[in-house]
């Protein structure tokens, strides 16, 4: 959508297809459900409250990073793992990379000791 294109309302988001959803996220250029969020903050957050992101990337070929629950049969060893193969170095890096898995740590009470398996310090205010 240009700058001189009117915001669509969430009433015509509503009456898309998965097919149409999937021409507008390729007619955006980007390749994850991360890049469409940032390109297009509008469009993501009416798919996010619609539930359809996850269909659109099953059907544009993303797969999901992780499977349907399986961050709760997870370690904290295993999240480790993940976050040292995204190369995070830093508290702030943790989070940036993958902000969800560091939400779903911080309320199971787990964060913490997944930063110490990674050298951070982790303090709650």
């Amino acid at each position: 959508m240009n700058n001189k294109q009117q915001r669509m309302s969430s009433e015509e988001y509503r009456s898309w297809s998965i097919a149409r959803w999937c021409r507008h996220v390729q007619s955006l250029g980007v390749s994850s459900l991360s890049t469409w969020a940032v390109n297009s903050r509008s469009s993501y957050s009416h798919a996010v409250t619609l539930g359809v992101q996850r269909k659109v990337a099953r059907q544009l070929g993303w797969l999901p990073k992780l499977e349907k629950n399986e961050m709760q049969r997870m370690s904290d060893a295993d999240f480790a793992l993940r976050y040292q193969a995204k190369g995070v170095q830093s508290m702030t890096d943790l989070w940036k990379s993958a902000q969800h898995w560091a939400e779903y740590l911080r309320r199971e009470g787990r964060l913490e000791k997944v930063a110490n398996i990674l050298g951070f310090c982790y303090v709650q205010e």
